[in-house]
């Protein structure tokens, strides 16, 4: 008696797969003010200003931090995104980065490289991999960031951190 045994085509993907998809789709976001909506451990969201939620943007035009905080429910959550170009390059509005280098929270970035950084309710990667796109950059007289607006798409590398995460956002910004 001989036994077939036939790898289903769908566990072929997934075993092949290296980056797990996402089963909920990226909200999009309103047609102007600002916004955040992710993707993260198949649930969607979309977080816009109110009383507790908030909304904060700084950097250059090499490197951008982003702060969402929402204070509802008696909960804290929130996102702290790192987007840099590389030490010495500018960000090129419509670009879409490869995201290689891993981006400290604490000191200067020293990798020429482009980085992504991602920590969602004080949890992160030690390695973020991904992508991202600089969507609108405006800067101030000085240099410094007065509004953004960009994508992303994080997962971790080497790790068993946060599954992958997608999120499109626009702060100090109308679409």
């Amino acid at each position: 008696m001989r036994l077939k045994i036939a790898l289903p085509a769908a566990v072929a993907a997934i075993l092949l797969t290296a980056t797990p998809a996402l089963a909920a789709e990226l909200p999009p976001l309103p047609d102007s003010g600002e916004a955040f909506a992710y993707v993260h451990r198949d649930q969607a969201g979309l977080w816009e200003p109110g009383p507790r939620v908030a909304f904060d943007a700084l950097g250059t035009n090499s490197v951008v931090k982003v702060f969402v905080d929402d204070f509802r429910d008696d909960r804290r959550d929130g996102f702290a995104i790192w987007l840099t170009a590389g030490k010495g390059n500018h960000f090129e509005v419509g670009r879409t980065y490869q995201a290689t280098g891993d981006v400290p929270t604490g000191g200067p970035y020293e990798s020429t490289e482009p980085g992504l950084k991602v920590i969602r309710a004080g949890l992160g990667c030690s390695h973020d991999r991904g992508e991202f796109t600089v969507e609108r950059l405006d800067l101030d007289d000085q240099g410094y960031v007065k509004s953004v607006q960009a994508r992303f798409d994080r997962h971790c590398e080497g790790d068993q951190g946060p599954q992958p995460i997608q999120a499109h956002f626009r702060v100090n910004a109308d679409g």
